[in-house]
């Protein structure tokens, strides 16, 4: 598996001469509002919170497991890392974490 953006086409057409195909297509999506929105209160028993170092393990296994069905192979630590948390664009203040007491159970983005 190789990840390549569409607009690279050197990129995109050297792998397909050698047989890779799109698996998947992601997008970052950026939104401008003129206010920040109305944020909405938890349900009983969650806290949501952002990012924090040292996060990262638990939020690569919960996406890992949730999209286990969906995907050719689960990926390293590393790998995933790579293209999500230690990105240069990722902004951990604006990435929300769920916690069910110390477990993390959900989070808007991968």
């Amino acid at each position: 598996m190789q990840t390549v953006p569409d607009a690279d086409t050197g990129a995109v057409a050297l792998l397909r001469a050698h047989g890779y195909r799109p698996l998947v297509t992601a997008w970052l999506l950026h939104h401008v509002t003129s206010a920040e929105p109305e944020v909405p209160e938890s349900p009983a028993g969650i806290t949501v919170r952002p990012f924090r170092a040292g996060d990262g393990p638990a939020a690569h296994v919960l996406v890992q497991d949730a999209f286990d069905d969906r995907q050719e192979r689960r990926q390293e630590y590393e790998e995933w890392a790579s293209h999500t948390v230690e990105r240069p664009a990722f902004a951990p203040e604006q990435s929300a974490l769920a916690f069910a007491g110390d477990g993390l159970v959900g989070l808007p983005w991968h």
